[in-house]
């Protein structure tokens, strides 16, 4: 499973190689962790609102999130490619997400997600927290649609897409 933890170790293990953590620590404020370190014995601890917390202890969407921040982390420069981030992730973590993405592209002119999903919910947090950091010209919905054997391509910009979410919802959820 890419959930592993042994997964997230050898993340945490290039971030920390490419000397990438202080951008992992910013994107992880969002969800209070200030810091994320291995102890002598090997095991890795985060410091989570002032309490240092061994990883495993953790519930699987903080996992989950710092799994994709140790991902974008690894990306300084360029374009990160996640496919269906929202897997497995309690919804209330979507938003958090949602936050650590936008503050990732806000941080630099260098940097670019693109995102595969069918959440609905995904794609409104995205859209208001660009919105909340006037950052929605930065922002490209595009819908895929199939009709028998073409597909249909819908580009929104940030705003076109923050305007239409209604039809936007209609077309994920096919209501």
């Amino acid at each position: 499973s890419m959930w592993m933890f042994s997964d997230l170790d050898n993340l945490l293990d290039k971030v920390y190689e490419l000397k990438q953590k202080p951008l992992l620590l910013r994107l992880l404020r969002v969800v209070g962790i200030e810091d994320v370190w291995r102890s002598k014995d090997g095991r890795l601890y985060v410091t989570l609102d002032g309490e240092n917390i061994q990883v495993q202890a953790l519930g699987d969407g903080t996992i989950s999130l710092l799994r994709l921040a140790a991902l974008h982390s690894l990306v300084d420069k360029g374009i990160i490619l996640v496919e269906e981030p929202e897997t497995s992730m309690h919804p209330g973590y979507i938003a958090l997400y949602a936050k650590i993405l936008v503050d990732y592209v806000g941080q630099s002119k260098y940097r670019q997600a693109v995102l595969t999903t069918h959440s609905i919910e995904l794609i409104d947090q995205v859209l208001e927290y660009a919105r909340k950091a006037n950052m929605l010209d930065k922002v490209l919905v595009i819908l895929l649609s199939r009709f028998n054997d073409h597909i249909e391509v819908q580009p929104y910009s940030g705003s076109e897409a923050y305007e239409s979410r209604r039809i936007i919802h209609e077309d994920l959820r096919g209501l």
